[in-house]
């Protein structure tokens, strides 16, 4: 390849040793028109000189105007005060040249020599005392016209500028020197030529070898340094590769770490502009932002909180660990900050670690409330079973008429224990994975129309219609048949209780692979508010109520815990004053 600047070196040479002859040649021509025009005014000065002393050795009034006509000059006689009396071209007789230099000299130095300019042309004049016993003509002037044509000026050394011999010795010497000139730039421009083709692949980083270049002088010497140079820079160019794929490396196992991060990690500069920021970070902050495009935006673009802002600003004042804990109002989420100051140079800021501890944070509020509704569930059937007993104690054990029924209120209150603190147990065993399941293939049908028989005479009792809607052929499930049992019970249970009249219905089918079990009721219905809690243990929605139904608050969380274990859901869909419909979601066999 070669380059294009490399072809302009030949264009000064040529045009130098073109230019230079013709410039050596115009500057001689110059000096030789000085020297020839000097000599030129010396000759004719001469040449005057002795016109005018013919003149005054002949008779003048006579002779005169015939010595101008053969010399081809212009003869004035001038009296005492420079006055002309005649001329030979009668043209400026009367008229006074007394302030001419020659004609100043002469009268002052008996002759004067100098050339004179009229109506724009150069004459040579010189003018002579005339010795005449103080009659006029006193002086003499002799004048020549376009001094350069006279034949005697043929013979001067400046005239060979306009010889032909000369301009054809500036022709070849021109063509010479371009020959000379071309060769020697030919003899440059091929090693600079390859050292420049040689740099640009050096700069693609594609070049490989040596320069080998034949040349004397500083053309070897540009070659070795360049070779020099170039084998120092492969060796770094080499290492910098290295580094760069170790840097890349290091680079995309660190980012595949933070990445794969569930805490977010932001990297701010000390003018808080984001220079690092995960998906994690992005996804807890609710940024519409991408990672790859927050690297210089402002914090502040990514997450409007001041508890941020704030971290940021502590950690960069130079507070070691910064830990505070806010919420975030548009997601309800709660955040854990720990902000820690950066030293390092160049990437001195500050780095944020996020935590999405809203799960704790709801974990803990529930343990609260499961503590304190323990506590109030345990508390009023202790309480009951405490006034009976102080009651019979007092002296109504006695008493045959009331000591039964005490009696019979303390065993209803055991029961009641004794039930919530078996299905406070059967829970606990089944969310640290401890009960035991007999897991195999079983029929539906069979186990819904046994729950629906036991409780039909339970629905009768209050007025409640109870209705069945089964599917043509048996749908199998892969479960434990008395945990299935258990999630029917509990729901249909659930239904009879809290239904005050109207219609109970049970009804199962196949649905995408699925077993779906919905079982509706015509109650007082569930706000929206709750339920999303109704799975919760001890959660009521109306306390009274359901404690008079004589539940224990632990159904639900049973029956949402058992469909987790066997793979599958339960939701529930309802209506203030239209009623509930619980919906269980198993895999099939």
């Amino acid at each position: 390849m070669t380059s294009p600047k490399g072809r302009s070196l030949l264009k000064p040479l040529v045009v130098l040793s073109i230019v230079g002859p013709l410039a050596l040649a115009l500057l001689i021509a110059t000096v030789q028109s000085v020297q020839q025009t000097s000599l030129l005014r010396d000759l004719t000065l001469a040449h005057l000189r002795e016109v005018a002393a013919a003149v005054v050795d002949s008779d003048l009034p006579r002779d005169f105007r015939d010595i101008a006509k053969r010399t081809r000059t212009e003869i004035f006689l001038l009296d005492q005060e420079g006055l002309v009396i005649a001329d030979s071209t009668d043209r400026f007789v009367g008229k006074s040249v007394a302030t001419e230099t020659d004609v100043y000299l002469a009268r002052n130095y008996d002759s004067g020599a100098a050339h004179v300019r009229r109506d724009g042309v150069e004459y040579g004049a010189v003018t002579l005392k005339i010795d005449a016993n103080g009659e006029p003509p006193n002086y003499m002037r002799v004048m020549e016209l376009n001094f350069g044509s006279n034949d005697h000026t043929g013979s001067v050394p400046g005239r060979m500028v306009t010889a032909g011999w000369f301009w054809f010795c500036v022709i070849g010497a021109t063509l010479l020197f371009w020959f000379a000139a071309h060769q020697l730039a030919r003899r440059i421009r091929r090693p600079l030529q390859q050292v420049t083709n040689a740099l640009d692949q050096l700069g693609a980083l594609t070049w490989e070898g040596s320069v080998d270049v034949t040349g004397r002088g500083e053309i070897e010497q540009l070659s070795e340094a360049f070779n020099r140079a170039a084998e120092s820079i492969a060796v770094e160019v080499q290492n910098l590769k290295r580094q760069s794929i170790d840097l890349e490396r290091t680079a995309h196992f660190l980012e595949t770490v933070l990445g794969a991060m569930v805490e977010g990690v932001i990297a701010v500069d000390p003018r808080h502009c984001v220079m690092y920021a995960n998906q994690a970070a992005v996804n807890l902050l609710a940024s519409r932002i991408k990672p790859s495009e927050l690297p210089g935006r402002q914090l502040l673009e990514m997450a409007r909180h001041q508890s941020i802002d704030r971290a940021v600003r502590r950690a960069l004042a130079g507070e070691d660990r910064v830990r505070l804990e806010f919420e975030l109002p548009a997601s309800g989420r709660f955040i854990s900050l720990l902000a820690t100051q950066l030293v390092e140079g160049s990437h001195a800021g500050a780095v944020l670690v996020l935590h999405d501890v809203t799960d704790l944070r709801r974990l803990e509020r529930l343990r609260r409330e499961f503590v304190s509704n323990v506590s109030h569930e345990l508390k009023t059937p202790l309480a009951a079973i405490q006034g009976y007993v102080e009651t019979l104690l007092d002296g109504a054990v006695d008493d045959p008429n009331v000591n039964r029924r005490f009696l019979t209120g303390v065993a209803t209150q055991g029961n009641r224990l004794h039930a919530m603190i078996q299905d406070l147990l059967q829970l606990g065993r089944i969310e640290a994975g401890n009960e035991a399941f007999n897991i195999q293939d079983v029929g539906i049908s069979s186990i819904i129309n046994s729950v629906v028989e036991e409780n039909l005479h339970v629905a009768e009792a209050k007025g409640l219609r109870c209705e069945v809607e089964a599917p043509a052929n048996d749908i199998i499930v892969r479960a434990d048949a008395k945990a299935l049992r258990t999630i029917i019970e509990n729901l249909l249970t659930n239904a009879v209780k809290y239904t005050a009249a109207g219609t109970v219905r049970i009804a199962w089918r196949a649905e995408r692979r699925q077993l779906r079990i919905d079982v509706s009721d015509t109650g007082v219905g569930i706000a929206r508010e709750h339920q999303p809690r109704i799975f919760e243990r001890f959660y009521r929605v109306d306390e009274a109520r359901s404690r008079d139904a004589g539940g224990t608050g632990l159904g639900l969380a049973i029956v949402k815990h058992l469909c987790q274990v066997f793979g599958g859901r339960v939701n529930v869909h309802s209506e203030l004053g239209k009623g509930s419909t619980f919906s269980v979601f198993l895999p099939m066999a």
